[in-house]
């Protein structure tokens, strides 16, 4: 079966992963966060019942960029 006929929709995105002090209260990130009006997935890594690592991740998506990163990887549009 060709791949393409599988694919319903195709969305590229720019993905920034930003790690943050796990010693910040997760209340004072949360705040923060939500002072900035972000949009992403906030990940909190436990171990033992104490904050390991705090993770965000954002994707941004812009279509000038996309095609200039598809051109310059030899993607297909």
């Amino acid at each position: 079966m060709d791949e393409n006929k599988m694919i319903k929709t195709n969305t590229d995105f720019l993905v920034t992963e930003t790690t943050l002090d796990p010693k910040i209260p997760v209340d004072k990130v949360v705040s923060v966060l939500r002072e900035r009006r972000t949009t992403g997935q906030l990940t909190f890594h436990l171990s033992q019942g104490g904050i390991q690592k705090v993770a965000l991740t954002e994707k941004t998506k812009t279509e000038r960029v996309r095609d200039k990163i598809r051109g310059l990887l030899g993607m297909s549009e």
